[in-house]
């Protein structure tokens, strides 16, 4: 009796515990303009996301602010419908981020968005994609992809300052580097692709 009852317990134990590692929730923005990231009634469900969860935007038009710092990170990020999401505050993405024709993703000014998944990340959709300052930190064996491009297809425009920690691998197209005041300076080798 005893054997059984230790054994009920442990098994309890388990499920409790990985029940506790409970998978991404998706939440929602409820509001068809910007606001507050850190209102609970502005996501659907009724709660702030909690690092690692995704946040999707459908049919949005503002500015969201207030973004948690401090480790605070998200894993897929998606904008769908019509209009522009922009951030003012950094964030860390950890999964995709995924912006959808007609739609815009915007890193406000001063805001820095980093990628920084242990996976492979994607950078995708066919809707329009600006970054202030984008980070990409990812070890050697994992990969950040643009979507595909064509002529029709998304934009990825840097109007700040990229940092890559260790390997920046273009696949194809080209590397254009320019300054409003003069010249772009060279600290490392750039290879024709």
């Amino acid at each position: 009796m005893k054997n059984r009852i230790c054994s009920f317990l442990t098994l309890m134990m388990l499920l409790l515990a990985t029940s506790s590692l409970s998978a991404q929730t998706t939440h929602t923005w409820t509001l068809t303009t910007g606001g507050d990231w850190q209102v609970a009634t502005n996501w659907s469900p009724a709660s702030v996301p909690a690092a690692g969860d995704n946040v999707v935007f459908n049919n949005v038009n503002g500015t969201i602010t207030n973004i948690p710092t401090s480790s605070y990170h998200i894993n897929n990020f998606t904008v769908s419908g019509t209009g522009t999401v922009t951030l003012d505050g950094d964030l860390t993405i950890r999964g995709n981020l995924d912006v959808g024709a007609g739609s815009g993703f915007v890193g406000g000014t001063g805001t820095t968005i980093t990628f920084d998944g242990t996976g492979p990340q994607t950078i995708g959709g066919a809707g329009s994609t600006t970054f202030h300052n984008l980070t990409i930190n990812k070890n050697c064996t994992s990969t950040l992809t643009p979507s595909s491009y064509t002529q029709t297809a998304a934009t990825l425009t840097m109007t700040g300052n990229i940092t890559v920690n260790e390997t920046m691998d273009m696949k194809r197209g080209f590397v254009s580097f320019c300054s409003a005041t003069g010249p772009a300076t060279f600290n490392h080798t750039v290879k024709n692709l």
